[in-house]
């Protein structure tokens, strides 16, 4: 009998895994000073990590400059990562040369911390981001739908957001 070195491995039908998951964004800044200051840069660590990356819908690992390979190295790329979602969302949502689906695709790649950004868009009277929040929120306790009335959606889930805005710029 085998067993695989690969920490993806360990989070697959993993209960703990998965209720670390589950408790959604709420747990991501827990999650990541836990992460912040542990000494640990093993297994339990990286599944921090993975977690972390779950939860906010994001894959730091596509992008040349923001791939990582150890926990520590993913808590320095996500606190830099955060650090640049405001002005990316802004950046994104004023380049008037990107599609409107290239838009929504380079919005949704910035993972859940960019929902509070892109909800001051929509409440401003852009809806048509109202797109990526629909896409960022799927399977999630505050999932969002095309149907849904994007300024009623903002209005019931003002605390979450205004807590995840802080989480983004505090970092």
């Amino acid at each position: 009998m085998s067993v695989s070195s690969n920490p993806y491995d360990a989070t697959k039908n993993n209960p703990d895994f998965e209720s670390i998951v589950g408790l959604g964004i709420d747990a991501l800044p827990g999650l990541h000073d836990k992460l912040a200051v542990s000494p640990d840069n093993g297994l339990h660590a990286y599944m921090l990590a993975i977690a972390i990356e779950t939860i906010a819908k994001v894959n730091l690992k596509r992008a040349e400059a923001t791939r990582w390979a150890t926990a520590k190295e993913f808590e320095a790329v996500w606190t830099e990562h955060l650090r640049s979602v405001p002005a990316s969302v802004e950046a994104i949502a004023s380049d008037l040369a990107l599609e409107p689906e290239q838009r929504r695709s380079k919005l949704v790649d910035l993972g859940i911390p960019a929902l509070p950004f892109l909800m001051d868009h929509v409440e401003s009277g852009e809806e048509p981001f109202f797109s990526a929040v629909v896409e960022l929120t799927k399977h999630t306790a505050f999932e969002a739908s095309p149907e849904t009335d994007p300024k009623e959606w903002a209005a019931r889930h003002k605390a979450r957001l205004s807590d995840l805005k802080q989480y983004v710029l505090s970092r």
